[in-house]
């Protein structure tokens, strides 16, 4: 948590989602805005590792 604290702007987000959410780091480079599920908490990956589909919370 003392590094993502350190970090500013868009790669505090990408760090929070890679610990936070367990993405990996290509996931979280090509996520969009609409597989982002603000009602269920959810995040879709799409075409993540091995080109799978996958929700993560």
């Amino acid at each position: 948590m003392l590094i993502i604290s350190n970090l500013s702007g868009k790669y505090q987000i990408i760090a929070s989602l890679l610990f936070g959410a367990g993405l990996r780091i290509n996931e979280a480079l090509r996520l969009r805005i609409k597989d982002i599920d603000f009602h269920n908490k959810s995040i879709f990956v799409f075409r993540g590792k091995g080109n799978k589909d996958r929700y993560t919370l």
